[in-house]
């Protein structure tokens, strides 16, 4: 039930939700460090290359568990973003722990309580169990749909 038109793909990879979001009618761009497609920029998302507001919906999967700087990062999410903010991380757990370059668990709580405190509000979230437990957790600007009160007169 979202609205947006245009996302981009932080970590984008090999570019699999891009072609997810493009085969739904979306403009989706990746971008990543290590992209291992022609059509996914190279970069660094904490270098704040990317205009202001410059798309609808930034979505990351499996990212924010691997940065020591964390806190840029979602700074960078919600500056790039005109409207909603996806993150996807894996749960903490054994799994988690056996990757190396795994630096910081993030759990829902903690997700919402970030972008909360950025004043971004919980629109849904989700935890799929499975191989590996993940939390998506997807938050919406307040004022993205959010109507002024009328002026009292």
């Amino acid at each position: 039930n979202l609205s947006y038109e245009t996302v981009l793909d932080i970590g984008a990879g090999g570019g699999k939700m891009m072609d997810y979001f493009r085969l739904r009618g979306k403009k989706a761009d990746g971008f990543d460090l290590h992209p291992t497609r022609e059509d996914v920029k190279k970069g660094n998302i904490l270098k704040n290359t990317i205009p202001d507001s410059s798309y609808d919906l930034v979505y990351s999967a499996h990212v924010i568990e691997h940065l020591p700087d964390s806190e840029k990062f979602v700074h960078e999410l919600l500056r790039i973003s005109k409207k909603y903010v996806c993150v996807v991380a894996p749960l903490p757990g054994k799994k988690f722990w056996d990757q190396p370059d795994h630096l910081r668990p993030y759990t829902k709580e903690t997700l919402k309580r970030i972008f909360h405190l950025n004043g971004w509000i919980k629109c849904f979230e989700m935890t799929f169990p499975g191989f590996e437990p993940i939390a998506v957790v997807l938050f919406e600007r307040k004022d993205s749909r959010i109507a002024t009160p009328p002026v009292k007169k």
